[in-house]
């Protein structure tokens, strides 16, 4: 599979080196984490891990694109739902996705309905809200009064 080299966003990088920094200000010595932490910045992604923190703008062609946008449609005709952004963090790529931790206290302090960096969270919700409800609407229902179908 031929996938895009994307790099990381700028703004990734900066927080993961501002976060690396303020650990090697409080201590004497560089960690083996920190330094692990640094040459793991630097170092390619496999396809499939592209496409896993990227999300189909990691696949090389528009046909990738094009094939992966159908089976997202046909999924969701049948009630599965593709998360298209890779990974849950690539809802909200402006914090670090280093520390999953981290990024999720982060995440959970934006305003869902509002925040701008959380159009892709919105627009998956509502997907999902989507299909719960086709899926409800098809159940029996209970006959007014009555304890049967």
């Amino acid at each position: 599979m031929k996938s895009k080299r994307l790099e990381p966003s700028t703004i990734e990088v900066a927080l993961e080196l501002e976060r690396i920094a303020a650990v090697l200000r409080n201590s004497q010595a560089i960690a083996d984490q920190s330094r692990k932490q640094i040459a793991e910045m630097g170092k390619s992604a496999s396809p499939w891990q592209r496409i896993k923190e990227d999300g189909y703008r990691g696949f090389a062609d528009s046909d990738l694109i094009n094939a992966f946008e159908k089976i997202c449609v046909a999924s969701q005709a049948k009630g599965l739902l593709i998360l298209r952004e890779g990974e849950l963090e690539g809802f909200c790529r402006s914090f670090s996705r280093r520390n999953k931790a981290e990024w999720l206290a982060s995440v959970l302090q934006l305003d869902l309905e509002q925040d701008e960096r959380l159009v892709e969270a919105r627009i998956f919700a509502t997907s999902m809200l989507s299909v719960v409800a086709r899926v409800i609407d098809g159940l029996p229902r209970l006959k007014p009064g009555s304890a049967t179908l």
